[in-house]
């Protein structure tokens, strides 16, 4: 089965809680497990409360941008140059990746629109500058005055290039199907971590077990996280995007913050073992 592998000291700190090698990793007590904490606190989009809800912007970079500090994504290149090689049109990647914030707004009390300026999103979406893994995400930081629940200023999500994507799922292990590591990837990016190997969306073995995109689903794990955060699915309006037949595009708006530093993951795909 194909799967996401790590180098032994990325493994390691993933496992403990994927923060920075100075952040101490704690384990979550059982009604926080799946949950990104970061020195010491969990991390969330919206008010710092459990299972409030939370509007998000997100953008494609479309300059080459490098973010000082950062340890993931830390120099990005336009969405263009994963897409170009890949022989994906930005419509077809505009919908996957639409599809993908769906599947946590369909969960969870969230609310994502696109908007055009990555100097404005919460959340930037573009290309790794250089070769360095699968997928990376960085979460930054916004300390809280007080409780457990620091805000996020901003998470970027940079996708490597040099790698072969897909817009299908054809079961070959060297090709990436974009839907399910956005939606992985976007995991992190609104405050969840690694929950184990196997366990749905948010394990770091990238498994393709179903036939299509459409197939893909959260489990119940994800879901779980992700609603200790933000509340259940209510009156949640879904991601806004390029329209295809059968769809929906509602739109939504959000507020942008700017933060410290932190961090999440990086993922390499290995052969079937």
């Amino acid at each position: 089965m194909p799967r996401f592998r790590f180098k032994p000291a990325v493994l390691l700190a993933v496992l403990l809680v994927g923060l920075a090698a100075a952040q101490a990793a704690e384990i979550a007590p059982p009604g926080d497990r799946g949950l990104l904490k970061l020195a010491g606190h969990y991390v969330k989009w919206g008010p710092l409360a459990y299972g409030s809800p939370a509007e998000i912007t997100y953008a494609y970079l479309q300059e080459t941008r490098s973010f000082p500090g950062a340890r993931n994504c830390a120099a990005m290149a336009p969405i263009a140059t994963l897409l170009t090689p890949a022989g994906i049109t930005f419509q077809s990647f505009d919908r996957e990746i639409a599809a993908a914030f769906r599947l946590w707004s369909e969960a969870a009390s969230l609310r994502f629109v696109r908007i055009d300026d990555a100097d404005r999103a919460d959340i930037v979406i573009g290309a790794q500058a250089g070769s360095a893994g699968v997928a990376f995400t960085n979460v930054v930081q916004k300390p809280a005055a007080s409780g457990p629940i620091d805000g996020i200023g901003r998470s970027t999500i940079c996708l490597d290039p040099s790698e072969r994507w897909e817009i299908g799922i054809d079961g070959d292990p060297k090709t990436y199907n974009v839907r399910y590591v956005a939606t992985h990837e976007i995991g992190h990016a609104i405050g969840l971590d690694h929950q184990g190997r196997d366990h749905g969306i948010m394990g770091f073995a990238y498994q393709e077990k179903v036939a299509s995109p459409g197939a893909i689903r959260l489990a119940q794990s994800d879901i779980d996280a992700v609603v200790r955060l933000y509340g259940p699915a209510g009156d949640a309006v879904p991601v806004q995007a390029a329209a295809q037949p059968g769809e929906p595009c509602p739109a939504a708006a959000a507020a942008n913050a700017t933060a410290l530093a932190a961090a999440c993951e990086p993922a390499q795909k290995a052969l079937p073992e």
